[in-house]
């Protein structure tokens, strides 16, 4: 990276940091997670830095990054609770009693009983927390005495783990 582009993200960064961490906290209410999503908004500036370089509205760059930043944590913080709540439970108060005996009939394994045969302890551990108790990794990696990096790391290898297991 170049010192100029260096130059500019700190820029950026001192100037709007604090500002879209309170945009962001609007919405998630989560003074951590709101750092972490202003946080991945910052990598992906780095990633794209030649367009953010080069756009006329930088500031504007960022806030809408900042927003599919919170999209995409909202996507799939629901798609994480859906994937470990126990089938039953979304089944009653999504379909007819038929359709949840023929989505049982094919499923071989409650959630329950796939976290317990495909995770070790944990694992489980981290997922509960980080899913059900919606910590952040920052306190993750606090409470595990590791770093945030790690895990991250641990809970993409819990999800591509899963996804071998669980296909949807």
């Amino acid at each position: 990276m170049r010192t100029d582009d260096e130059r500019l993200i700190e820029t950026l960064f001192r100037q709007y940091f604090k500002k879209l961490t309170l945009l962001v906290y609007v919405k998630v209410k989560k003074w951590d997670v709101s750092e972490e999503i202003v946080q991945d908004t910052f990598h992906e500036a780095l990633i794209h830095i030649d367009v953010l370089r080069a756009h006329p509205n930088q500031a504007g760059w960022l806030v809408n990054t900042t927003k599919y930043k919170i999209l995409e944590y909202e996507r799939r913080r629901k798609q994480m609770l859906q994937r470990f709540l126990e089938i039953g439970d979304i089944a009653d108060l999504a379909a007819p009693k038929d359709e949840i005996e023929q989505v049982i009939d094919r499923t071989d394994h409650t959630v329950e009983n796939l976290l317990e045969t495909a995770l070790k302890p944990e694992e489980r551990y981290l997922l509960k927390r980080f899913v059900f108790d919606q910590v952040t990794h920052r306190e993750i990696a606090e409470e595990l005495h590791i770093s945030v990096s790690a895990s991250q790391k641990r809970l993409e290898r819990i999800r591509k783990k899963l996804q071998g297991h669980y296909k949807e």
